[in-house]
């Protein structure tokens, strides 16, 4: 008899936790951007369970890159700040790019923060709880024109390697890679440039914000370019290249760029590519406002990402998923046949 109480109990317990658990919307529901209005550049999203969680650009008035929180990449809110004092090798007052990573129960932020009386250098932090506190663990690289931009990026075995951007200066900027340590802290093995901006086409030189994800056999390198990041002068782009290799190379298409400025938003970029549980691909990116003050600052933008039928992705603002019942609708092409 007191088995079957047991038994009964805990099915009680399951089904309790069943009620309360509320599983993520398959797709983002409508919606007009932004979806995060505000100064909120740079941003970078991962789900975690049924929610959304994000991280930006330190902007002004703020004490540290903002921590968001959403239960449909739509409707977002400041759940708290990466840290409540910088890291005492920085300046303490740029803190940019950062790249959100989820390890298991561990979630590591890495981000771009200016030297001491030096050049801004990668570093990352580590909690055990998206919405920290972090804890920073120093500086991954720095390099002589400095070192920016990181993401994350994993091969099909799993093991995790940084991305990130060296400043041109009076040269073009580029992107390299470089294996992580296992616990995501520090580096290994050397570093190796897979793209430098062409000073020849809309690029200008400028090649950063690198975001790597893989779907089916490719990697896609979705990368900003152009001038930034003036609202009254910038020409910023988005763009993107494939491979099949980390390494390289990696092949720019000839409709690059694929996301830029339009009647209503102007220079967008520097974006977080990311799944939804319906298999569509979703770009959560900023732009300025086409119309309008100024001082807006860089607000949170986001659009569905097709593909094309020779496996380009394809972004056409505003658009819906042709069928948002299953992956299929991603899969159909938005771009003419010989695209």
């Amino acid at each position: 008899m007191l088995t079957i109480l047991v038994a009964v109990a805990a099915l009680g317990a399951v089904r309790a936790l069943a009620q309360d658990y509320t599983p993520p919307p398959a797709d983002p529901p409508p919606f007009t951007n932004p979806v995060m209005s505000g100064d909120f550049p740079d941003p970078t999203a991962v789900r975690v369970g049924p929610e959304y969680w994000a991280v930006a650009t330190r902007a002004s008035g703020q004490p540290s890159p903002p921590i968001l929180r959403s239960p449909d990449l739509v409707n977002w809110t400041v759940a708290g700040y990466l840290f409540a004092q910088a890291p005492t090798w920085s300046s303490g007052r740029q803190l940019w790019g950062p790249w959100l990573e989820r390890d298991g129960d561990r979630y590591l932020v890495y981000y771009s923060a200016r030297k001491k009386y030096g050049r801004p250098c990668v570093t990352v932090g580590l909690s055990d709880n998206p919405i920290g506190p972090y804890t920073d663990y120093g500086p991954l690289v720095c390099q002589p024109r400095a070192s920016i931009d990181p993401s994350v990026v994993r091969n099909v075995h799993g093991r995790a390697f940084l991305v990130w951007k060296e400043n041109g200066g009076d040269v073009s900027s580029s992107i390299w890679v470089q294996p992580l340590s296992l616990d995501g802290l520090s580096l290994t093995g050397s570093p190796h440039k897979i793209m430098v901006g062409d000073r020849h086409s809309w690029e200008g030189g400028l090649v950063e914000g690198p975001r790597i994800v893989r779907r089916g056999a490719w990697l896609y390198l979705f990368y900003s370019g152009g001038r930034c990041c003036a609202p009254t002068t910038c020409q910023y782009a988005l763009g993107v290249a494939r491979s099949k290799s980390i390494y390289g190379p990696w092949r720019r298409p000839k409709q690059n760029p694929i996301l830029k400025s339009n009647e209503s938003w102007k220079c967008p970029g520097h974006g977080a590519v990311l799944q939804t549980p319906s298999g569509h691909w979703w770009l959560l990116y900023n732009g300025y406002r086409a119309h309008g003050p100024p001082d807006r600052g860089r607000e949170m933008l986001l659009d569905l990402v097709r593909w094309s039928r020779k496996a380009w992705p394809v972004i056409i603002p505003g658009s819906r998923p042709l069928n948002e019942g299953s992956a299929a609708g991603s899969r159909r092409s938005a771009a003419p046949a010989g695209s």
